[in-house]
């Protein structure tokens, strides 16, 4: 089983309050994993197939070892869950190991005045409320961490030159970001000793 996902959904999460005005109301722009699976059912489009702007696309670009990584060779300095069954059959547990987690976020619009709110408010998000927290379901225990971003970068990638009236611009801003937390090893195995059953026998002595 993958936990990756849960911090892919935990990006999402974050970002899925962002409000910008379309003149009419506040509303969210969409926000989905930029993944070639079953997420492509969940955008909403236009009757040519178009998705429907401003939207906030997410990928998980990369993993890479912190420097505590190399410290961490046995369960003597890394974090260890572990509880046994109800019914003591066997040990279910979680080893973890802090992992950097890298993402990108590409937002697109049409309106200046939508990728300029967008471009405000992602910013102050990730500095301000600079964690991601994740909830992970584990081993019979609900675990939340508060994954910390840095290495925050970002880059406007649309042409402010003076365009024709008649076509279409679309505003393209990208932002990267790194994730520290960690990965997860799950540990089922079935004790060798499921109970322990002790005998005493009482000897009289004035019989022998």
């Amino acid at each position: 089983m993958s936990f990756l996902r849960y911090y892919d959904e935990a990006v999402v999460n974050y970002f899925s309050d962002i409000k910008i005005e379309d003149g009419d109301t506040l509303r969210s722009p969409q926000v989905l994993l930029a993944t070639p699976s079953r997420q492509g059912v969940k955008l909403n489009v236009t009757n040519d197939n178009t998705a429907v702007l401003p939207l906030i696309s997410i990928i998980r670009t990369g993993l890479s070892a912190t420097s505590e990584t190399n410290l961490v060779k046995s369960h003597v300095t890394r974090p260890y869950l572990y509880n046994i069954s109800s019914n003591k059959k066997y040990f279910e547990g979680a080893d973890f190991m802090p992992y950097n987690f890298s993402y990108q976020i590409d937002f697109f619009s049409l309106v200046q005045d939508m990728h300029n709110e967008i471009i405000e408010q992602i910013l102050f998000k990730v500095h301000k409320n600079h964690y991601v927290t994740v909830k992970i379901d584990i081993a019979n225990h609900n675990i939340e961490m508060n994954s910390y971003i840095y290495s925050i970068s970002f880059s406007d990638s649309t042409s402010y030159t003076q365009i024709a009236d008649n076509v279409s611009r679309i505003f393209h801003g990208t932002l990267n970001f790194s994730l520290y937390g960690f990965l997860i090893d799950v540990k089922r195995n079935t004790p060798t000793v499921l109970s322990n059953q002790q005998s005493i026998k009482i000897i009289d002595l004035e019989s022998i």
